[in-house]
């Protein structure tokens, strides 16, 4: 073959002429074309059948392979795991033969990549794998961990402990604790460590899984030093006679009803301190501890000298007095229910009184207190509830409050002896009911969001709720890892249907009258395994995900269990991980109306799978009618628009019917399906695909693959003859530089990184900054970022840095940090950083192009929650950023939000490290950088804040700010007043309490007051959680 040769112009860059013969162009045509037959056919023959799907890739990537139950293969790695038949699990061992660690997974995993697999198995589910536990040895649920569930005992243990998961199915009363032991035996001071908990347990030499009960409940105190978290735990009815430390940054309430007395000596003498709520930056001393039941009589009176419950505090019972206060302050409240304070503005209890009967967190300047008493207030109030911010709310029994929007998020509650709270998760007694009874400080973020709700007696909340919808069936849910005090009811009536239940309820007992029969489903839209209930049946499988009542089982639909085969599944989330994450419509069903699925699919249908036997008719409106999309057997869509028009994809995302046929059905010339209906049709691709047709072209893939190999080994010569040829002649050409400015370069491992080609062609331009641009590049049929350096003649020094980026971008492992693929060069001057690719662009840009409607509340927390994702990898390693600003969080349709630019990064920071140079950018530098102190990681946390700001208003921070001639402040003016006059970033009027609470705590002035990028993410997963339900 007669192969291209490089010439060169009298430019710097080659051009290269063809003389390949016609002959050989139209065989590599034919070979493509030939490969794309291949790879469909297999894609075809893979879907026919499998229970299993094992992709290569994370995100259910790559061409996957299909198992069966009883399957045992050795494979090499593993990327992602999706479960067709959730009576299926997959386990997988670290090595061949089935042998090493074991892993088992009920449920679609998107990234497995992390673990080691030699080989994988197919088992079906059993009882015994319902509650299963996830330790990790570092404080990320990334990479290789250990599994274990309820009943494994460890008696020797040399590892370490740094994140817990648990994941439990088929179960409501028992979920994994790990409980810890220093010695080995599991014998020695024991440590109850639930998955949820932030604090690190202390080293351990053995350890048991046993089911969470009220035999665990404790109090935990840990505080942060610069060894770690120092944490120590006290039982219920323990007691510790002297503590070594005598401060804690936290404490932790593990069970309701439960209070921790501390005292300022040892031995349980001198000041007395009583608990009652977690508690943060807790400032008095503490030299010993019990911890006991709550009773009234401990009722008290919580004064503090800051706001927010900080500061130092003074404890007050009923009817006690200070003469003269003039020498406290005051600054936050937390008064318990019956009581209140009684204010005066002098001494000796002169002046206008100022009657306090809430809690608060920051008490107006304006109150002045000269004296005050603590009296009894009312003894009927019985109910307490604990916003975010604000003052708390006290109710009496029978109090009904259709609509409590103004207090804002609960955050915990009180509720008295024989009273029941019975909240809704909507105004005017609305949504989802919950029943809270006797508690102390039963914390409620993240399990529940009260937005109504009545107080009663407990003995009247039966009768109550079947007085409200007679003939019903009463279920009881409650939620994984909460206190007994807390319970859902679930009250439907005979003859009413319940699509979907929320993925967060565990029905935990079933109360059906005499009359009443039910149909329960283990799927959302009476898909899955079925079974009938009634008052005599007890439910042995509470996984119920929706269900149907009626007044006797003929009126009840028959159940048909579709063979996953011969389905069509549509999705809401891409990295759907969970069983009520899709709906399965199998062959020969006709769905009039879709409109269910918006009470759980809010953001619209985003991936549709048909089976390779069957087709897809999708219809704009109910009762099929509108303009109809017509899916062939075989299709798959997953997240965004792909390959589909706009108009296509609009199409099947807001599908408001379907029916869905066997691929041979005749489909085209069918009639509208009402008198003087008119339907439009579009056709995704051909239909007349046959499932005998892909059998037949799957039985030729194999010979086409050989045709099409052969092909490419000649075509492939070629191309290795060119391109060794361009890479010689361009080397000879750019190595003909002076490289003596570079001798010096330190060039570390990035030869690790280099790849074996010449450097990329720069033709697309995608940003340029301070130093460096970027362009759009192509790397083995991927896009690629490539970064180069501005200057065409760069310093030696600007090299360095370089260099030093790309070294530390190849260090970092993270789904939420942008991966480098490799670097390119033939000479210091063109050096080349090959970056993975984000379709959305920069946060700047994408918040600049859209609007608080289209870049929707729920995609900014997943945004921000990735954000701090990043940040606690970077820190955990003793990492800096330094620039985090808008233009350095990048998005991607599908990968989501990750960090980028690392220029300014710096490496092996610990507490106490002086940097003092101001890198980054004036509007999102924390104070300390400004003034050219000291910092830690804790400016990534103040850059962090300021982010937050931009996410809620859509602008570059300050831009509101003008002087009186219109002019918008100078960096200049900005700078003096966030050092000097702590100026903030504004937000919208709209923006929730929580969220600005938070970003204003990220934004303290003080660095040790900001909150690490683990609790962050606590929050944000807290908040995130409570909204959704």
């Amino acid at each position: 073959v007669n192969c291209p040769d490089v010439l060169f112009a009298n430019g710097p860059d080659p051009v290269i002429h063809s003389r390949c013969p016609r002959s050989f162009r139209l065989l590599a045509l034919l070979s493509a074309m030939l490969w794309l037959i291949a790879v469909w056919c297999a894609i075809a023959t893979s879907l026919v059948s499998g229970q299993i799907l094992v992709y290569p890739n994370p995100q259910f990537e790559g061409n996957f392979t299909s198992y069966n139950q009883d399957s045992a293969v050795d494979v090499a790695s593993i990327g992602s795991i999706r479960i067709i038949d959730k009576d299926l699990v997959v386990v997988t061992y670290s090595e061949p033969r089935l042998r090493g660690r074991r892993i088992v997974f009920f449920a679609d995993t998107f990234d497995v990549s992390y673990l080691a697999v030699g080989s994988i198995s197919v088992e079906p589910w059993r009882p015994s794998l319902a509650a299963l536990i996830d330790v990790f040895p570092h404080r990320t649920h990334t990479g290789p961990f250990d599994q274990y569930t309820i009943g494994d005992v460890v008696s020797s243990f040399h590892g370490t402990f740094g994140y817990a998961v648990s994941r439990t199915r088929d179960l409501a009363d028992e979920y994994p604790v790990i409980v810890l032991f220093v010695d080995e035996g599991c014998t020695g001071e024991r440590t109850n460590w639930f998955p949820y908990l932030l604090a690190l347990p202390p080293v351990i030499r053995s350890f048991e899984i046993v089911a969470q009960s009220e035999s665990l409940a404790a109090i935990q105190f840990y505080t942060e030093t610069t060894d770690g978290i120092l944490f120590r735990q006290v039982g219920r009815g323990d007691s510790v006679a002297q503590f070594r430390r005598s401060r804690f940054d936290m404490i932790q309430i593990l069970w309701s009803n439960l209070v921790a007395i501390l005292y300022a000596g040892p031995s349980y003498t001198g000041n007395r301190t009583v608990i009652f709520y977690p508690t943060e930056n807790l400032t008095v001393q503490v030299g010993s501890v019990q911890v006991v039941a709550f009773n009234e009589s401990m009722a008290m009176v919580d004064i503090f000298s800051d706001k927010d419950f900080h500061g130092t505090l003074l404890q007050l019972r009923d009817e006690d007095a200070v003469q003269d206060a003039s020498d406290l302050s005051f600054g936050s409240l937390r008064i318990p229910p019956g009581f209140a304070i009684d204010v005066f503005p002098t001494p000796h209890f002169q002046g206008t009184v100022t009657r306090l009967t809430k809690t608060v967190s920051n008490i107006d300047r304006a109150v002045r207190v000269g004296s005050f008493q603590v009296t009894p207030f009312s003894r009927d109030v019985v109910v307490q509830l604990f916003p975010n911010e604000g003052a708390s709310g006290v109710y009496s029994l029978n109090a009904t409050v259709p609509d409590l929007s103004m207090l804002g998020v609960i955050r915990y509650v009180i509720v008295a002896p024989d009273v029941a709270l019975v909240a809704y998760s909507e105004p005017n007694y609305k949504g989802m009911r919950l029943v809270v009874t006797e508690c102390r400080n039963l914390p409620l973020t993240g399990i529940f969001w009260i937005r109504s709700f009545r107080v009663m007696a407990a003995t009247d909340v039966v009768s109550f709720v079947r007085e409200a919808a007679p003939d019903s069936i009463v279920v009881s849910m409650r939620q994984p890892l909460s206190d007994p005090a807390i319970q859902r009811l679930d009250i439907v009536a005979s003859g009413q249907d319940i699509p979907s239940i929320p993925p967060s309820w565990h029905i935990h007992d079933i109360d059906i009258l005499a009359r009443v029969v039910v149909q329960a489903f283990r799927r959302r839209a009476y898909a899955g395994s079925a079974f009938l209930l009634n008052h005599t049946t007890q439910s042995n499988n509470p996984y119920i995900r929706s269900y149907r009542v009626r007044l006797d089982a003929s009126e009840l639909p028959p159940v048909n269990v579709p063979d996953p085969t011969h389905v069509v599944t549509l999705l809401t989330d891409p990295g759907a991980i969970d069983d009520d994450d899709f709906v399965q419509v199998p062959v020969g069903q006709n769905a009039s109306s879709l409109l269910f699925l918006d009470t759980f699919f809010p953001t619209g249908i985003s991936t549709i799978d048909v089976s390779p036997t069957v087709v897809l008719i999708a219809y704009a409106e109910p009762n099929f009618q509108g303009t109809r999309t017509i899916v062939p057997p075989g299709f798959y869509h997953r997240g965004n628009v792909g390959t589909l028009s706009k108009v296509q994809y609009e199409a099947l995302t807001a599908m408001k019917s379907l029916r869905v046929v066997p691929a041979d059905a005749p489909l085209l010339d069918e009639p509208p399906s009402a008198p003087g209906a008119t339907c439009k049709s579009s056709v995704l691709s051909p239909v007349s695909t046959l499932a005998s047709r892909v059998v037949l072209l799957a039985r030729c893939a194999r010979w086409i693959h050989v045709f099409s190999v052969l092909a490419s080994i000649m075509i492939g010569l070629c191309l290795a003859r060119r391109l060794l040829h361009t890479f010689d002649l361009t080397v000879y050409f750019t190595t003909t530089a002076a490289a003596a400015d570079y001798s010096t370069l330190s060039w570390g491992d990035l030869d690790l990184f280099k790849f074996a080609l010449p450097n990329f062609p720069l033709h697309h331009p995608l940003e340029t900054g301070a130093s460096g641009a970027i362009f759009l590049g192509t790397f083995e049929h991927q896009s690629v970022a490539i970064k180069t350096l501005l200057d065409k003649a760069p310093s030696p020094t600007q090299v360095q840095t370089f260099i030093n980026e790309i070294l530390f971008l190849g260090s970092l492992k993270s789904p939420f940090i942008v991966t480098l693929i490799g670097a390119a060069w033939t000479h210091p001057t063109n050096l080349q950083c090959v970056m993975e690719y984000m379709n959305l662009g920069d946060l700047r840009r994408y918040l600049a192009d859209t609007t608080t409607e289209s870049f929707s509340w729920w995609d900014k927390l997943a945004c921000a929650h990735s954000i701090a994702e990043g940040l606690f990898y970077l820190h955990s390693r003793n990492m800096v950023h330094r620039d985090l600003k808008s233009r350095n969080v990048l998005l991607d349709s599908t990968k989501g939000t990750k960090l980028s630019d690392f220029g300014s990064s710096k490496q092996n920071v610990y507490d106490g490290d002086t940097m003092t140079a101001a890198v980054g950018t004036f509007r999102w530098m924390a104070p300390e950088m400004l003034l050219f102190q000291g910092y830690s990681n804790a400016v990534d946390i103040y850059s962090f804040g300021v982010v937050l700001s931009e996410l809620n208003t859509h602008q570059v921070p300050y831009t509101d700010l003008t002087d009186f001639e219109g002019h918008e402040w100078s960096d200049e003016a900005i700078t003096r007043q966030v050092i000097h006059e702590q100026l903030r970033p504004t937000f919208r009027s709209d923006c929730p309490i929580w969220f600005k609470a938070l970003a204003l705590r990220c934004m303290a002035h003080h660095p040790d007051e900001r909150p690490s990028a683990t609790k962050i993410m606590y929050e944000l997963d807290s908040y995130t959680q409570q909204a959704e339900r």
